[in-house]
């Protein structure tokens, strides 16, 4: 619902963004929660954001995303990649 397929697949390659299979694997929960609610303020501070940004060209939009939503993508996230 928030759009994320706009930029994003599980497992079908990367668009704009990076192909999210395996995220949960890659990253930790605690830097992927506060990523996705707050992708500006991350860009400011964390070399990991940085890298994607370089790497992608494209800022991750804030989406508006709450702590709710971002542990249910989490657990989403964490299901499809098995």
């Amino acid at each position: 619902t928030k759009g994320c397929v706009g930029c994003h697949t599980i497992g079908k390659g990367k668009l704009t963004g990076p192909d999210l299979k395996g995220v949960t694997d890659r990253r930790a929960y605690g830097w992927f929660v506060p990523w996705v609610m707050n992708p500006d303020s991350m860009l400011k501070v964390d070399p990991t954001a940085r890298q994607l940004l370089a790497q992608y060209m494209t800022p991750m939009l804030n989406m508006g995303v709450t702590q709710d939503d971002a542990r249910a993508l989490w657990e989403y996230l964490r299901h499809e990649q098995n």
